[in-house]
């Protein structure tokens, strides 16, 4: 593991700080089997989507050898020797350290620009899109390849099974537009650091996610935390579970019809998390807006067109600020 950064860079302000006593128990969290009846599947989305933006998957169909294997290949990069990790960032500019690029192995979040204090992690950032080019992907563990490999496959598959369900749950069965949010994917692995006083500091801020939809897999640590209504709910693990969250671009797609999901990372008083995300979304120059088929007459659109990359450069120079970011595409008479 490389060097931690000196601690006063991560303690919070009081007024930021995690409250505990405002997580309620995450009984409420809507959990969703895949096995079941193919029209349970779509209504059940749906009402995730429009009630929560959340939702854990069981019996998706990936697996669990292939889970099992990306978060223990997760586990053997952040618990290398700080020589180890050298190796990382002597890729240059095929890992960079801006994290708006497609490649980066760092720590905290955007941390070259913020004053303030960064979230207490270490993550690595690949663009799955260029996986051909080979010489682009770290060599070790020398297994990497191969088990990155057949993740994305697996959870590509996966992912494109759930925008196609949404897509029905909108009643716009194979539409084109929601086939383009599969178009990138993006994986992060991020290892969270144990802190003494977790109240003292932020494995993750509040944030949404910037893209369609994210497809995340975890320990059994926890820490994940949802907020719904203005409250906040703990995510236990489900083994084997997907953690599926609708991002801010599908939320402008929708017209705020499925509202993306502002979520948060509480840290361990002793023990590191590890989670694997892959966000699922459109290429760069891609402009998204509200589908005609959401806006009416009676629904106005809430938001305006902004091609995908305007958008994420904005995300990332506001930082894990909430859902501030949607703010750059609303309209005037947008209350959401």
């Amino acid at each position: 593991m490389a060097r931690v950064a000196p601690e006063e860079n991560y303690l919070q302000d009081l007024k930021d700080r995690f409250q505990e006593a405002e997580v309620l128990d995450d009984s409420q969290v809507p959990i969703i089997d895949f096995s079941g009846d193919p029209k349970y599947i779509v209504d059940a989305i749906a009402w995730a989507c429009q009630e929560w933006g959340f939702f854990q998957a069981i019996n998706h169909g990936v697996p669990i050898a292939s889970m099992k294997n990306v978060l223990k290949l997760a586990k053997e990069i952040f618990n290398q020797t700080s020589e180890e990790n050298e190796a990382y960032n002597s890729l240059g500019n095929k890992l960079s350290d801006d994290p708006s690029e497609a490649y980066r192995y760092g720590s905290g979040f955007n941390n070259r620009k913020d004053a303030k204090p960064i979230d207490l992690k270490y993550f690595l950032r690949l663009d799955y899109s260029l996986a051909q080019q080979e010489d682009i992907w770290p060599e070790s563990p020398s297994y990497f390849r191969e088990v990155m490999k057949e993740y994305h496959d697996q959870v590509s598959a996966f992912g494109h099974c759930l925008l196609d369900n949404i897509s029905k749950g909108l009643g716009l069965e194979n539409s084109y537009d929601l086939k383009v949010m599969g178009e990138k994917i993006i994986c992060i692995m991020n290892y969270y650091l144990p802190y003494h006083t977790p109240e003292l500091v932020k494995g993750v801020s509040a944030h949404s996610d910037p893209r369609a939809i994210s497809i995340l897999i975890q320990d059994d640590v926890g820490g994940l935390e949802v907020c719904k209504d203005g409250r906040w709910f703990a995510v236990k693990p489900v083994k084997y579970a997907f953690v599926v969250n609708i991002a801010d671009q599908l939320q402008i797609m929708t017209n705020a019809k499925y509202k993306s999901a502002e979520h948060r990372v509480r840290a361990h008083p002793e023990k590191s998390r590890l989670s694997v995300v892959a966000f699922f979304g459109p290429g760069m120059d891609t402009v998204v807006g509200p589908l005609p088929e959401m806006v009416s007459e009676e629904n106005p659109p809430l938001y305006r067109e902004c091609a995908t990359k305007d958008y994420l450069t904005q995300f990332y120079a506001n930082g894990l600020d909430g859902k501030r970011s949607l703010d750059y595409v609303k309209l005037d008479r947008a209350k959401v």
